[in-house]
């Protein structure tokens, strides 16, 4: 089972075999995932401010959407019944 954090980051939180661990972690002991446009990675700086710089902030236990306010490049999304939309 996964769920959306937010309108960007994708967490395993199923009770089913392989689905990651029941119940909430914290994301710093949880499964969880974004997706970046690889059109936006155009250098080190980007890589950093669009991957590296959320990941650190999200496993310092900020707010999901601060974590990628400086961060245009990943994409969001909206949660509509079992599916995950893009949201363009």
């Amino acid at each position: 089972m996964t769920g959306l954090l937010g309108s960007r980051v994708f967490r395993w939180t199923g009770n089913a075999a392989g689905d990651g661990p029941a119940g909430t972690l914290p994301l710093k002991d949880g499964a969880w995932f974004y997706l970046v446009r690889l059109a936006g990675l155009k250098s080190i700086a980007t890589l950093r401010t669009h991957v590296v710089q959320p990941a650190l902030g999200l496993l310092a236990d900020q707010d999901v959407e601060v974590a990628f306010v400086k961060a245009p490049n990943v994409m969001r999304f909206l949660q509509q019944q079992n599916a995950f939309v893009l949201e363009e």
